[in-house]
């Protein structure tokens, strides 16, 4: 097999002047063997699905978009499924996770990045919230990541999770 890929991927990239056959495989093996990074690629979807891009999303806005295209959050009991405080909290937990020394990530065509804002509570106290952000990579680097659907439903599918997004 990796004979036939690398000629294919010659042919791909010198005579039809496409990017590499393989180019993103890695990260795929990467994102399917980790369970956090799988819910990531499912949020960067939905976000992108519901125009959300290049908007500042906190983890309880992060939920609600969760809720409406049907993202499963591992790490959160059925029990609390619906609850808005639960999810925000657990989505945080992933999103340290991945985060954890890193200001952004690369998800398919995707950028997503984490800041940090001071927002006031209704007290009028200061507090930091960390704040996300999904854009599209653009320019000679990006891959052209289509948002498959499923053709039975015209869900979003996640082929890695196993999760659909609607």
């Amino acid at each position: 097999m990796r004979e036939w890929c690398q000629t294919l991927d010659w042919i791909v990239q010198n005579i039809f002047q496409e990017a590499p056959l393989m180019d993103g495989h890695e990260e795929a093996k990467t994102r399917a063997s980790n369970p956090d990074l799988t819910f990531l690629r499912g949020v960067v979807l939905a976000i992108a699905k519901q125009d959300d891009l290049d908007t500042d999303l906190r983890t309880g806005e992060i939920f609600e978009a969760c809720q409406m295209h049907g993202i499963r959050i591992h790490g959160l009991s059925a029990e609390k499924s619906d609850d808005h405080d639960a999810g925000a909290k657990m989505i945080g937990i992933i999103m340290g996770r991945i985060f954890s020394d890193k200001a952004e990530i690369m998800i398919d065509s995707f950028k997503v990045e984490r800041s940090q804002k001071n927002t006031s509570s209704g007290m009028g106290n200061m507090f930091p919230t960390k704040m996300y952000r999904v854009s599209p990579i653009e320019g000679p680097g990006a891959r052209a990541v289509g948002l498959p659907t499923s053709p039975s439903s015209g869900a979003l599918a996640l082929p890695e999770g196993g999760n659909q997004v609607t």
